[in-house]
């Protein structure tokens, strides 16, 4: 899997990064959320709880997933942003 970020940009008044990205899987399968969340945590040097897989979408027949990635300042942001049930999602994937 080759993960190339295509915009990444500051988005102040939410205390957030949000990053779009492309990851390409020849090959393989789709990957799962918790390699786009461990990849990300070590290329960003952020807890992966700070994290936020917005979208990943991959195109019926393509070797290529896009997707929307938002890196909280902190974890108190994400609580008082998200909605629970994308934040009940995220926690899923890390058990």
């Amino acid at each position: 899997m080759k993960i190339k970020i295509l915009t990444e940009n500051d988005n102040k008044l939410f205390h957030r990064k949000e990053v779009i990205f492309n990851a390409n899987h020849d090959s393989a399968g789709t990957p799962n959320k918790s390699s786009i969340y461990t990849y990300f945590a070590a290329k960003l040097k952020t807890p992966k709880t700070n994290m936020i897989l917005k979208k990943f979408n991959t195109p019926f027949g393509a070797q290529s997933a896009k997707g929307i990635l938002y890196v909280y300042d902190n974890d108190a942001f994400i609580s008082q942003i998200e909605t629970k049930k994308l934040i009940e999602r995220r926690n899923k994937v890390f058990k």
